[in-house]
């Protein structure tokens, strides 16, 4: 997804809070090996969603990203520091 590509996930560990079924990549159920086998199969058959889905996809940075990442853990850093935990 941060490559601009359409991600097939499970609905678990977050994933459906950036993932849009359907927009920007397609959801299973987790556990469920029959629905990501049916989903990976319906994706191979209509191999022109993956560009029409690409277009909903936000490519960024990987420098960004870990730019970003890194001080959401200068700010726990912070807090704990100020809590004297």
């Amino acid at each position: 997804l941060a490559l601009g590509k359409p991600v097939l996930a499970t609905k678990s560990g977050g994933s459906e809070m950036q993932i849009h079924d359907g927009k920007n990549g397609w959801l299973v159920p987790p556990n469920n090996p029959i629905a990501l086998a049916e989903k990976i199969s319906f994706i191979a058959s209509h191999p022109q969603m993956i560009s029409v889905m690409s277009k909903n996809c936000h490519a960024i940075a990987i420098s960004n990203h870990c730019k970003a990442i890194n001080c959401i853990y200068e700010e726990i850093i912070n807090i704990q520091t100020n809590n004297n935990i």
